[in-house]
């Protein structure tokens, strides 16, 4: 079995996920708006990274785009689509230093459209919010999850999201991919 992690929105708590990720050797991708702390999720998040500790975190562990602004992609033009695509993967790249291939559709909107456009933008793949799998799918620009942690979704049917997490774990077999995000 495959495991590993991703984490989403530049929450301050991605220091200490950081930390565990790598003392467990856990292969993670962190997925920031280029908007970090003034983009549409705040959510419970009370404080988020500084430019300065992303830069410091990206010389560990894979960053991946969340778009600029963490906006329904589905709500918006074309023009405004490609922007956010095309503009968080540039603010990315000149911040770290780093090439950015991996994109994490905010709010789990994407169509046929956005997917087209991600991958005409020079990403290699993409991550959707979707659970419950254990493969890597044929389609890299709607990579599927296994679990969302700390969320009680419709999928883990009425069941916290550590009970669904144990329920995974039994179907897991030696090629399965265990892949978490929050």
């Amino acid at each position: 079995m495959i495991l590993s992690a991703s984490w989403d929105d530049g929450a301050k708590t991605d220091l200490k996920m950081a930390e565990l990720m790598q003392k467990y050797n856990i292969p993670c991708t962190f997925y920031w708006p280029s908007m970090i702390g003034n983009h549409k999720n705040k959510g419970k998040a009370k404080s988020f990274l500084s430019i300065d500790e992303c830069k410091e975190l990206s010389k560990t562990f894979e960053i991946g785009s969340h778009s600029m602004s963490h906006q329904f992609m589905n709500k918006l033009d074309i023009a405004r689509i490609s922007n956010e695509i095309h503009e968080s993967r540039k603010f990315w790249q000149d911040c770290t230093g780093q090439p950015i291939e991996s994109f994490a559709y905010p709010k789990d909107s994407f169509s046929s459209l956005t997917k087209a456009l991600v991958k005409g933008a020079g990403y290699t793949n993409a991550r959707t919010n979707q659970v419950g799998s254990l493969i890597a799918g044929d389609d890299l620009f709607s990579k599927k999850c296994t679990l969302q942690v700390a969320i009680n979704r419709l999928e883990y049917k009425n069941k916290s999201w550590v009970l669904f997490s144990d329920e995974m774990m039994g179907k897991v077999v030696d090629d399965s991919i265990f892949h978490i995000f929050g």
